[in-house]
C-alpha cells in the first residue's frame, strides 16, 4: 500500500478528518466539520446538498442512485468521500442503472480525496480546475468510468492502485487541460481504449496494467499525450487475437513497457491478484522497472479479492 494513503487505515475516523481537511478549512457557517453518514442518515444527494468544506462523506453501506447526476461543486472543497472506520474496500458500492448510468461529478475540486469506493454502473466525472485524488477504488460497467475535463486552468487527478474492469468506451478519458497520473492502476476490458488523451491533455502511466481492449491500450489524439519520462513500465496487452487491438495510438511507447499476459488469478471472476509467475509480480518486474516493483493494482496471491 503506497504511504501516500496509508494514514487512511491506520488512525480514527476523527483523526482522518483533521488530516484530510486542516484546522484551517472552517466552514462558512462557522460550525465545526461533520459526516455525512450515507445512506443510513442522509441520501447522497443530500451531502451534495449541504456539505461544506472540511466535511467528510462516509460511504458505510452499498446503495443505488438510480440515473441522477449528483455535483459537489467548488464551494464543498475540499473534501473526503472515504469508508467508516475499518470499512473494507469493496464494502460499500454506489450503483446505478446500467441503461441511463448516473453520474458523480467533482466540479472545480480543490484537495478533494476519495478512498476505497467501488462506482458499478456509476460514471465518475471531474471538471473545471484544482485537484483530486482518487485511491482504491473500483470502477465496472459504465460507458467512460472516469471522465476527466480540465478548463480555466489546470486540472491535476491522482490515481493509484484503483480497479477498472469493464468500461462499454474508455476506462479513463481525459479532455481539455487536464493532467491525470496513473500509478498502479489495474484496466481490464474496455470497449475501445483502456486511457484516451484528447485536446492538450496530458498523462504520466506508470506501473499500470492495461489488458484487453478493443481497438487501443493508450490513446493520444491531440496535441498532449504522455509526458515524456513520466511514463513507463506498463504492462500493456489484449490476450483476445480477433480484436486487431495495438498498445498504442499516436503516442510514444513508456520505457520499458512490455506486451505480457499478465496473469491474473481469475479474471472473468472478478479477482485481479496475480499468479506467482507473472510478469508483473514484485519478483519479476525486472530491475528496470526497480527491484521488487509491482505492476498493476493487486499483489500475487489468489485469495479472493473482494473488491468487486
Amino acid at each position: 500500500m503506497s504511504p501516500r494513503f496509508r494514514s487512511f487505515y491506520l488512525i480514527p475516523l476523527l483523526a482522518i478528518m483533521v488530516a484530510a481537511c486542516s484546522d484551517s478549512v472552517t466552514p462558512p457557517s462557522g460550525r465545526a466539520p461533520m459526516a455525512f453518514r450515507i445512506p443510513l442518515q442522509f441520501s447522497l444527494q443530500e451531502a451534495a446538498d449541504q456539505a461544506m468544506p472540511g466535511d467528510s462523506v462516509v460511504f458505510e453501506v452499498s446503495f443505488d442512485i438510480g440515473s441522477d447526476e449528483i455535483v459537489f461543486d467548488r464551494n464543498q472543497t475540499p473534501i473526503i468521500l472515504m469508508l467508516p472506520q475499518g470499512g473494507k474496500v469493496g464494502d460499500a458500492r454506489v450503483g446505478g442503472d446500467v441503461m441511463n448510468p448516473p453520474r458523480i461529478v467533482f466540479e472545480n475540486p480543490r484537495g478533494t480525496t476519495v478512498v476505497g469506493i467501488v462506482f458499478d454502473g456509476t460514471e465518475v466525472e471531474v471538471r473545471g480546475s484544482g485537484n483530486l485524488d482518487l485511491y482504491d477504488c473500483g470502477f465496472k460497467n459504465a460507458s467512460t468510468q472516469l471522465l476527466v475535463q480540465g478548463s480555466e486552468g489546470s486540472l491535476d487527478v491522482f490515481v493509484e492502485e484503483c480497479l477498472f474492469r469493464t468500461a462499454g468506451l474508455f476506462s479513463i478519458d481525459v479532455q481539455g487541460t487536464a493532467r491525470v497520473t496513473s500509478v498502479n492502476n489495474t484496466l481490464h476490458n474496455a470497449g475501445d481504449c483502456g486511457i484516451r488523451l484528447n485536446d492538450t491533455a496530458t498523462a504520466e502511466i506508470r506501473f499500470c496494467i492495461i489488458s484487453d481492449y478493443a481497438n487501443f491500450g493508450i490513446a493520444c489524439l491531440g496535441s498532449g499525450g504522455l509526458i515524456a519520462g513520466g511514463s513507463g513500465c506498463n504492462d500493456i496487452h489484449d490476450s483476445r487475437t480477433d480484436t486487431g487491438s495495438e498498445p498504442y495510438s499516436g503516442c510514444e511507447p513508456g520505457e520499458f513497457d512490455f506486451h505480457l499476459s499478465p496473469q491474473y488469478c481469475d479474471a472473468p471472476g472478478d479477482n485481479f491478484r496475480l499468479l506467482d509467475t507473472s510478469p508483473c509480480a514484485p519478483l519479476n518486474s525486472g530491475s528496470n522497472c526497480g527491484d521488487e516493483k509491482r505492476i498493476g493494482a493487486r499483489d500475487p496471491g489468489c485469495q479472493p479479492d473482494t473488491k468487486f
